[in-house]
């Protein structure tokens, strides 16, 4: 979670410039503190907890200025990490999240998206 805080501060000033600025962290539901009865994964579910947290704060921090916020969940995807078990891969997941990107404004700031669209929960 240190490297999004330390990228969107080095980005501030060019956010600023753009009218529909959006920062996206790339987070997973394992980080969901309220949906969590899965286990295992500690190190990783608390990274994304952390990371999460983040969001939340970058939101309300940036709000004044019309910068929104937002966690965003790929889901299952094909990659090393999953094992290759997901299900789609790294393409078909970035189009998706493209699409959520595209209906984001102020007033989705602050929150936790799943590739889909669907509003997931802290």
């Amino acid at each position: 979670m240190v490297g999004p805080f330390l990228t969107t501060k080095a980005f501030l000033p060019q956010l600023r410039l753009s009218k529909n600025a959006v920062i996206t962290n790339i987070s997973s539901n394992a980080g969901s503190i309220s949906d969590n009865d899965s286990g295992g994964n500690l190190s990783y579910r608390v990274a994304k907890a952390a990371l999460n947290m983040v969001s939340v704060d970058t939101a309300r921090e940036l709000a004044p200025e019309g910068i929104a916020c937002i966690a965003l969940h790929p889901g299952g995807v094909k990659t090393k990490m999953s094992g290759f078990t997901g299900h789609m891969g790294p393409d078909e997941a970035v189009t998706r999240m493209l699409k959520v990107l595209d209906g984001i404004d102020m007033s989705k700031t602050g929150r936790f998206f799943h590739r889909d669209g669907q509003e997931l929960a802290w």
